[in-house]
């Protein structure tokens, strides 16, 4: 039978980090388990995006750490994650909206993060071939950026292995219990495994692991569809670019760093509009059609570009909407998740210290906590 100390399960960015910091601070044996193959949940089928602008000024506190580390990660690990400081952008199409968008960039400027409110010219002006027709306004935050998802996921995985983490891909937990002792028998495809510790950061489907060992995780699947088109002309889209109107349906695009394609998707506007969370990832030629018109009407000189990508992918989305870093229960039972793939290397940081040290120091603790769903929760959407 084979022995761990600690035992991740989920191979996506918080799950790499996690792992890897637990090395970092001198853990050992240290074991990663991952279902399918690195990579193949949700932080494999994003869009890219890092951004700092955020509602609640904790996860804007988040962001701007998560960015300190992105800064860094490339030269840390090894391997080039593929981060760039390119901006992000909401374009605001609602007077309304103006006001309450004034308010958060102001709060992110209190917190260091300059986050600015420019007009739809200054909006061209970034990105020229944007059209512009209908913005009012935008938010604007020059030090978000984004990375290449596989790349950050290869590196958290050269620096691992350097640490001496063992990656367990294609390697399913399908049962865990508490053992007298208080250590952990974990049941998978390939044999049974103790474990000191068993900390889940699987998205969406820690929920289904909280089951097996009778803790509830509040969190759910929301499916959200991507497509990628064939190289464009550089430079065209340097910034990621959210489109706040119901007329796009909080459309998101930017341009690659991998292949220089534009990937494009909606945005959580689709959580108010599913009938229930899934697992199934089936793409849809509906969505493609109001998609690719979507980004027609945004850069009208695209209309000849052609896709070559279509995918789908969940966010991990819990009941007010904010990440999960926290022991669950008495035992040595931990979770990270809801933390999206660009603040998942604060998070891995964040979970690895409260495992190790007992506590967080780089993110709020509370603000993290599972504890705050003993209370009525509110989103605070950005």
């Amino acid at each position: 039978m084979k022995t761990a100390e600690y035992v991740v399960v989920g191979g996506g960015v918080m799950g790499m980090s996690t792992a890897y910091n637990l090395a970092k601070k001198g853990a050992k044996n240290v074991v990663l388990l991952e279902q399918k193959y690195i990579g193949y949940g949700s932080s494999g089928r994003n869009g890219s995006g890092i951004r700092q602008q955020y509602g609640r000024p904790e996860r804007v506190v988040m962001g701007r750490e998560a960015v300190k580390l992105w800064c860094g990660l490339t030269e840390e690990l090894g391997h080039d994650c593929g981060f760039v400081q390119s901006g992000y952008a909401y374009a605001l199409y609602d007077e309304d909206w103006i006001d309450r968008y004034k308010g958060f960039a102001a709060m992110h400027r209190s917190l260091d993060v300059p986050t600015q409110v420019i007009s739809a010219q200054e909006l061209k002006e970034i990105v020229p071939l944007f059209n512009t027709d209908g913005v009012i306004a935008a938010t604007y935050c020059p030090t978000d950026g984004k990375a290449d998802p596989f790349g950050t996921l290869c590196a958290y995985m050269i620096g691992g292995r350097r640490l001496g983490v063992e990656y367990m891909q294609y390697t399913q937990l399908l049962g865990a219990k508490l053992l007298p002792g208080g250590d952990w028998l974990l049941e998978t495809n390939k044999g049974q495994i103790t474990a000191a510790n068993l900390i889940v950061t699987s998205g969406s489907w820690s929920c289904l692991i909280g089951d097996m060992v009778g803790e509830k995780i509040p969190v759910v699947p929301y499916v959200e569809e991507v497509m990628v088109t064939e190289p464009v002309e550089p430079g065209s889209i340097n910034p990621l670019l959210n489109l706040k109107s119901p007329k796009y349906n909080d459309f998101w695009l930017t341009q690659t760093t991998v292949n220089g394609g534009v990937i494009f998707g909606w945005g959580h506007a689709q959580f108010a509009t599913d009938d229930r969370p899934t697992y199934d990832m089936t793409t849809s030629q509906a969505y493609a059609q109001i998609d690719a018109w979507n980004l027609v009407r945004a850069f009208p000189s695209f209309a000849n570009v052609n896709i070559v990508r279509h995918f789908s992918g969940f966010y991990d989305v819990t009941p007010d909407r904010e990440p999960i870093i926290s022991q669950i229960g008495s035992n040595r039972f931990f979770a990270g998740l809801g933390c999206s793939f660009m603040h998942g290397p604060i998070g891995g940081q964040a979970l690895a210290e409260l495992i190790l040290d007992g506590k967080i120091t780089c993110v709020s603790e509370e603000f993290c906590s599972i504890e705050r769903f003993q209370h009525p929760v509110e989103i605070v959407a950005y």
